[in-house]
């Protein structure tokens, strides 16, 4: 990512003095202004990959670990009484929304996939839930 930002840097620039040689200085602070919305874009887009949510399904309990940049949360649930919902929208320009949650307190989870990997999840989910949930059968 950086060496990408420095390469378009030189290239911006290399295309900037041209420009002043020629005679259009007025280039030079419009092309400093988009390397600046350039280099703005990448970091908040870097920042959104760093997102990293875990679901943990263990004995009597679904913990939902979020972490994002500097901020981590954690959220708890009762395996019995765990539902998970996925809220379809009436028009497909918008995205589901994947919630967890019991006794009223609800999670979105997973909110930057896309429709059809949040439709795989919740199935996932909820197989997990229910395998988890039946008592182990004896032989």
């Amino acid at each position: 990512r950086k060496c990408f930002l420095c390469v378009m840097g030189l290239i911006m620039l290399a295309i900037s003095a041209y420009m002043i040689v020629l005679g259009f200085w007025l280039i030079a602070p419009f092309m400093g202004a988009e390397f600046g919305v350039l280099v703005y874009v990448f970091n908040t887009v870097a920042k959104q990959c760093r997102i990293v949510e875990r679901v943990v399904i263990q004995e009597e309990q679904l913990t939902i670990y979020h972490r994002e940049a500097r901020q981590t949360a954690t959220w708890s649930f009762p395996l019995g009484w765990v539902r998970v919902n996925l809220r379809h929208h009436f028009h497909p320009w918008y995205r589901s929304q994947l919630f967890i949650g019991a006794y009223g307190r609800w999670v979105e989870l997973a909110s930057f996939l896309t429709n059809p990997e949040k439709d795989t999840l919740a199935q996932a989910l909820k197989l997990a839930i229910l395998t988890e949930r039946q008592p182990a059968r004896r032989v």
